[in-house]
């Protein structure tokens, strides 16, 4: 009988928990067919009657899997379990949906966690707790960064505005000011009083407005700032009203000039504002070391009584020159003109004794065209009325 008590507590032992419960029934029949078959006591009514203790089984309930939520009590089967809906996430288990928190969105359904909760984008916000998709855009005036909550998460600062939508204040640009919180736009940044600028954006007083100081090469403009002054032009001045031309006969090619160089005594320009030395008018001769414009080469617009090298070929580029063998505008000389070309010195001087005939001086030629600057004015400074022919120089 001991052993027979041992099976059965055993049996009721695995019943409980192991046995689903469709098997309860015939789990039940084996221990009526296990247990002893004890006479009633007597007295009984039935001495063939036994009284076995059959254990009460009942159902185990089984988790719901991540993605899932079952809000019924003792359910033992997965069909119960119903699919996580957006703006929530369920993990393992759960017997209800979790919502994601205000800030965040969730567009995907059967979620299995907090991280599929994605962070509200910046410029919009998610008002409330379990949002599917954002709430709309921030409103003007303020701004939202990532996660905000609300539209009007940060009011924009002064310095700066905010329109409809943003994620961060854009500041006001250089040489405005914006003094109110809450700015909307543009416009709402104010520009600083003429002649005033600021030394970098987001300015929110005029204390940051301070007095535009231009350097002598520009001039100052009260709506832009300083403008540099154009090639043709300078300002030798501080806070120049404007930029000058350059004078007749006078040029720069350099922006941001504050001065103008002087064209070469022979040459001139037809007016003001020149800005290329090759405006400058006059006789040109360009002179070589070797034959056939070979050699170092240069370039002269003046007379140049002596040069420091033998000129074996040259070309006038504009104008007239006469060249000397000899220094100081001595020895034999030769008219030559742009109409000639390149030109070598043996063929100017019809010579080939190249070390004997070579070019050692030259000058410009005044004429009709290359008389003066101005009316009676030399090109080399001494008044002059009429040209070498004895006709009147012309009035450039």
């Amino acid at each position: 009988l001991g052993h027979l008590t041992l099976k059965l507590a055993v049996l009721q032992l695995i019943a409980v928990l192991c046995v689903p419960l469709e098997a309860t029934a015939l789990l039940g029949q084996l221990i009526l067919l296990l247990a002893p078959q004890v006479p009633s006591p007597a007295g009984a009514a039935d001495s063939t009657t036994l009284k076995v203790a059959v254990p009460q089984l009942t159902a185990v309930s089984t988790p719901c899997p991540a993605g899932t939520f079952n809000t019924e009590s003792g359910s033992s089967s997965a069909d119960s379990c119903v699919a996580c809906p957006t703006g929530s996430y369920c993990p393992a288990g759960a017997a209800d949906s979790t919502p994601c928190p205000a800030g965040t969105f969730n567009t995907e359904s059967s979620s299995s966690s907090a991280d599929s909760c994605v962070a509200c984008p910046g410029g919009s916000y998610c008002a409330t707790e379990g949002l599917s998709a954002v709430s709309g855009p921030c409103d003007a005036g303020y701004y939202c960064p990532e996660g905000s909550s609300s539209a009007e998460q940060n009011i924009s600062p002064p310095g700066t505005y905010s329109p409809t939508g943003s994620s961060s204040p854009t500041l006001c640009p250089k040489n405005t000011y914006g003094p109110n919180e809450g700015a909307e736009d543009a416009a709402a940044c104010q520009k600083c009083p003429p002649g005033y600028e600021t030394q970098d954006t987001g300015a929110s007083s005029t204390d940051s407005c301070t007095e535009v100081i231009c350097d002598p090469g520009s001039y100052r403009d009260l709506e832009v700032g300083c403008v540099v002054c154009a090639a043709g032009s300078y300002s030798d001045t501080q806070n120049a009203a404007a930029c000058t031309p350059c004078a007749r006969n006078t040029y720069t090619s350099i922006a941001g000039s504050t001065a103008c160089l002087v064209c070469p005594d022979t040459a001139y320009t037809w007016g003001e504002g020149t800005d290329s030395f090759d405006k400058c008018i006059g006789p040109v001769i360009e002179v070589c070391t070797e034959k056939d414009m070979g050699g170092d080469c240069g370039r002269y617009y003046d007379d140049n009584l002596q040069i420091n090298y033998d000129i074996l070929s040259l070309q006038v580029v504009r104008g007239e020159f006469e060249v000397y063998t000899a220094p100081n505008h001595g020895g034999d000389y030769s008219l030559v003109t742009e109409t000639d070309g390149p030109l070598n010195v043996e063929e100017i001087f019809n010579s080939y004794d190249t070390d004997e005939t070579k070019v050692l001086s030259f000058k410009p030629i005044l004429n009709d065209v290359f008389c003066s600057f101005e009316k009676g004015e030399n090109f080399r400074g001494s008044f002059r009325t009429t040209a070498s022919n004895g006709k009147p120089c012309l009035n450039w």
